[in-house]
């Protein structure tokens, strides 16, 4: 159902070499193994509806092959999104103390909470203590981690988020991301002269929608 100049622009992004992006994750927080050959790089807002809605199937992605995905989370709080920047500092406050990965969970999950006494509630029940919470979530290093990958992001020209990044190159959403994922598994372990895995099944990797929000 896309135009041609659609599909044209599609492939192109996915397999001309000249769309590799280099995406650093120095300092992000990261799950998988480091020597996976399939590097997803996310630039997500807490408070973005779509970002909400592809991360259970990022999840799902990193399930089916907990061997060959490397996740990394980008701050991208936007401006229109009035507790995004609160809610990257919850995130950052919670990485401090080992706990993204749950904060992460608990802000997607309750979304449409996240005032300061949610996000005390949230790292009350993940056993972060609470002092040194409010205290990294003010802290110089934290707005610097965030408008460093805001930066970055900015320098990548994504056009809002979720922008998500499969070794290197932007997926659009337009291909389902069940295939990508495994036919970027295909060429990497053809290359390295391995066997790839069998497709994810059920579609529930999705196609998630970019929320550009208001741009500053």
């Amino acid at each position: 159902g896309l135009t041609r100049e659609l599909v044209e622009k599609s492939y192109k992004g996915r397999f001309d070499a000249s769309g590799v992006k280099n995406v650093p994750i120095d300092g992000s927080p990261v799950r998988g193994p480091e020597g996976a050959p399939i590097t997803i790089v996310e630039f997500a807002d807490f408070e973005c509806p779509h970002c909400a809605e592809v991360a259970p199937a990022i999840d799902k992605a990193i399930e089916a092959h907990k061997n060959d995905i490397r996740f990394a989370f980008k701050f991208y709080p936007l401006p229109g999104h009035p507790h995004a920047d609160i809610a990257a500092r919850a995130a950052v406050a919670a990485m401090n103390q080992n706990k993204f990965w749950e904060m992460h969970h608990s802000l997607f999950t309750n979304q449409r909470h996240l005032e300061q006494t949610d996000l005390d509630s949230y790292a009350k029940e993940l056993g972060i203590e609470v002092s040194r919470f409010h205290a990294d979530m003010q802290a110089n290093q934290t707005t610097e981690r965030i408008a460093k990958d805001r930066k970055l992001g900015e320098d990548l020209q994504i056009a809002g988020t979720p922008a998500i990044f499969i070794n290197g190159r932007v997926y659009d959403g337009h291909q389902d991301m069940n295939e990508w994922i495994v036919q970027e598994l295909l060429s990497v372990k053809a290359a390295a002269g391995t066997a790839a895995p069998p497709p994810l099944t059920g579609g529930d990797a999705g196609k998630p929608v970019l929320d550009a929000g208001p741009k500053k």
